[in-house]
């Protein structure tokens, strides 16, 4: 079992490196954005996300595609 020091430090050292990748123009996370941008409507009252990862896709969600789920 992980200790909770060092699950936070993977994702403190991994949310870096995805953020550099969007900066960057990087074509796979902007597609996989505008995927999601164009296929989940913005009214959408909720949203069911099964993590896999940092986090920074159900970020992008509720923050910039349907603002009112839950």
């Amino acid at each position: 079992l992980l200790s909770n020091d060092s699950v936070q430090g993977f994702y403190d050292d991994f949310s870096p490196v995805i953020v550099r990748a969007y900066l960057m123009n990087h074509g796979r996370i902007r597609a996989l954005y505008q995927f999601v941008r164009d296929c989940l409507p913005t009214n959408a009252q909720n949203v069911l996300i099964i993590g896999c990862g940092g986090g920074d896709l159900a970020d992008f969600i509720v923050r910039r595609v349907a603002k009112s789920a839950k």
